[in-house]
């Protein structure tokens, strides 16, 4: 099979070794102002019911629950012609959906918008390089597990879960700093999958993604693309800062704990 991602895998020892130059955060006086929403609306008994949805009290009931919509939607996205009309009154509640477009920060919008109906508090990602242009970059899903007071990342774009060797679902925090040290990453597959070389997909796509793991930005609010958060290491800002869409507030932060602090 082909490179999924392009030329952008032959060069990862470049981006570990930025990733590794600007491995370090630190504390700043920068106000972030995220609202982790839980959504609600008069149809989501219709989401609660077709997921066959109970109490969140353990980790394993939440990964299930994670589990069941993101691999649905998964389906459902990639399928058009298998939506029925319960599938139809759960993507009506999705306001990404909406935009018609099937790019990975739609799917990681979607999937956000779907978990935070059913409870969770949940940020829609842009995974981004070095540079500002060229612009090439990836969406995920950062989903706060209640049970375990933690985040955890999931991609919805290739229907995927991480690990570590401990069996540990990880944060985007967590996988870059294994990129940086060299330690292993499990790709959990959130459905059966019948490549014959999967171990040199997986490669290929953690060489993608240490390009994508320098910076994180999120939007304030689940849907609110108007101003957002930009988590950037220690020492990467040029005096001279622009951003690829000028028309937004990317306000910008080197504080890791305070960036990814939950705000109900």
């Amino acid at each position: 099979m082909e490179n999924l991602f392009g030329e952008y895998p032959y060069y990862q020892s470049e981006y570990i070794f930025f990733l590794k130059k600007f491995s370090e955060y630190c504390e700043d006086s920068v106000e972030i102002n995220i609202c982790d929403q839980i959504l609600s609306n008069e149809n989501v008994k219709v989401l609660t019911k077709f997921f066959n949805m109970e109490d969140k009290f353990t980790e394993e009931k939440e990964i299930n629950i994670i589990s069941k919509v993101m691999n649905w939607l998964f389906v459902k996205l990639a399928n058009s012609e298998q939506i029925k009309e319960t599938d139809e009154k759960i993507l009506n509640l999705l306001v990404s959906i909406k935009n018609k477009k099937s790019n990975c920060y739609f799917k990681a919008l979607a999937l956000a918008e779907m978990l935070s109906y059913c409870g969770f508090y949940t940020r829609t990602v842009r995974c981004l390089p070095i540079g500002t242009f060229p612009y090439d970059n990836h969406c995920v899903t950062a989903i706060y597990l209640n049970s375990v007071n933690r985040w955890i990342t999931v991609d919805p774009t290739y229907n995927l879960f991480f690990k570590d060797n401990d069996g540990v679902y990880l944060s985007l925090s967590e996988m870059r700093e294994k990129l940086i040290q060299g330690q292993k990453i499990n790709v959990i597959y959130n459905r059966k999958i019948n490549f014959k070389n999967i171990k040199k997909i997986e490669e290929q796509y953690f060489g993608y993604m240490s390009k994508n793991f320098f910076r994180f930005r999120v939007n304030s609010t689940l849907d609110n693309e108007d101003i957002q958060y930009e988590l950037v290491p220690k020492g990467y800002l040029p005096k001279n800062y622009t951003v690829y869409m000028p028309t937004k507030a990317i306000i910008t932060t080197t504080d890791v704990d305070k960036f990814w602090t939950i705000r109900r």
